[in-house]
Parts: structure tokens; sequence; C-alpha cells
């Protein structure tokens, strides 16, 4: 009696095993996957406004202290925007290194 017992129990859960794998192969299920990328993280570089004098020798020779070339270029742009905003290069020099010595 037993062993019957336990017969029926295997085949009705096999039976349910079998009855759920033809389910999902009749009716698979759907499976999506979105991928939702961050954007590139982009800097805008502000354009200094276009003066038409030229950066004075001794404000090219202390830029020129830099040893890379993007930090060169960097305080180029950084001393034309200065020299618009205070209206003269001896201002802009001296904010310049007075930005120097803070940093």
């Amino acid at each position: 009696m037993g062993l019957t017992i336990v017969l029926i129990c295997v085949m009705l859960l096999l039976a349910a095993a079998l009855g759920g794998f033809y389910a999902v192969y009749r009716f698979p299920p759907t499976i999506r996957a979105e991928i939702f990328l961050p954007a590139p993280n982009v800097s805008r570089q502000v354009a200094a406004p276009q003066i038409d004098d030229p950066i004075p020798e001794d404000i090219l020779d202390y830029i020129d202290q830099e040893s890379e070339e993007h930090a060169r270029l960097t305080r180029r742009l950084r001393a034309r925007s200065l020299r618009a905003e205070l209206g003269n290069w001896q201002a802009a020099f001296a904010q310049l290194q007075r930005e120097d010595n803070l940093g």
C-alpha cells in the first residue's frame, strides 16, 4: 500500500512538471531587456570674448610656465576672459596671479 501511494505521488509530480513544461513550450514567456545608457558627459566650453589686442609678453611668459599644453591653452582663455571682464591686461594679470596663489 505504501509503495502505491509513493508511485501515485511521483506520477502526479511528473504530470505537473510535464504540464508546466508544455505550457511554457506552448506559450513561451516574452523577455524584454532594455538598457538605458547614461548620456555622455559633455562639458561645454565657454568661448572667450574676441579681443583684438594680443596678450602681452610678460603674461605669455607667466602662462608658458605651465608644463602641459592643455593647461597653457586654458590659462590663455582665462587671461582673455579676465581681460574682457576687467578691462585691461594689468588687472587681468594680477587676477590671474591671485587665482594661481589660491589654488
